[in-house]
């Protein structure tokens, strides 16, 4: 295919002088500029995914199929290549795209959590909150108090006899805690990590609402939705029936 006339028609022109510009565009290269500490982590064959801007909701799969170890002394990045067939000439030559590349060549299953669900210590070590069930020994009594007056306690709802509130339980129930579950991580896309070890599959990670949570505090799994979570409070307690309290996940 003709890209470029480099000749004005009428030219008298001398051998080895450029008229045309000609490219085959059967096969299209796809570079990226990648910052030097990723891309030596790159291998050749690592999977890639390539979206155009003119094609928003369409994928294409390949390769790496080289990379320029020789970083740019300005921007200190290389480039990462990548071949798309294009037989249909839907790609066009100097277009932009965005390119995501794996950094394994295999593809495998993986353990990954939401990347705002991870959180660091003081000393840097990832943790996430997951939410743990409690165990009761429904053998314990529960202790009824009032708030305005601690010092009236029984093992049974009442009424106060001094200002005749109706007490409440000492030690509100609840069905789950939070637990601080150290981890170790691997890849992660920015979205999801992956990790390695500390979890395993059928956790329930905390998600939302863990800003003030400290070990052990009774949490109440609900469902998040755009406008925060779908439930504010934990049901009302019940004598009969154990309740939920605490944090949302």
């Amino acid at each position: 295919m003709i890209t470029e006339r480099l000749t004005e028609p009428g030219t008298l022109v001398q051998p080895g002088t450029p008229i045309f510009r000609l490219q085959n565009t059967t096969r299209i290269r796809v570079q990226a500029k990648v910052a030097e500490q990723d891309a030596t982590r790159i291998r050749v064959g690592y999977p890639v995914w390539i979206r155009r801007y003119a094609e928003p909701n369409r994928v294409y799969a390949a390769r790496v199929s080289a990379i320029f170890r020789e970083a740019d002394p300005n921007t200190r990045t290389m480039i990462v290549e990548a071949i798309l067939p294009n037989s249909d000439g839907r790609l066009s030559v100097g277009e932009y795209a965005e390119m995501r590349i794996g950094l394994r060549g295999d593809s495998r299953s993986a353990l990954t959590v939401l990347q705002r669900a991870l959180q660091y210590d003081e000393h840097q070590r990832p943790y996430v909150w997951v939410v743990e069930k409690v165990h009761r020994h429904t053998h314990q009594p529960t202790t009824y108090y009032c708030t305005m007056h601690p010092q009236i306690e029984q093992n049974e709802p009442g009424i106060c006899p001094i200002c005749k509130m109706e007490l409440v339980p000492k030690e509100q129930p609840a069905d789950y805690i939070a637990r601080r579950r150290y981890v170790k991580v691997g890849l992660s896309d920015g979205e999801r990590t992956e990790i390695l070890e500390g979890l395993k599959a059928g956790d329930q990670v905390i998600t939302f609402g863990f800003a003030n949570l400290v070990e052990g505090d009774p949490v109440f799994p609900t469902e998040w939705t755009t406008r925060g979570p779908r439930q504010i409070t934990p049901p009302q307690f019940q004598p009969s029936t154990p309740s939920h309290g605490g944090h949302g996940h």
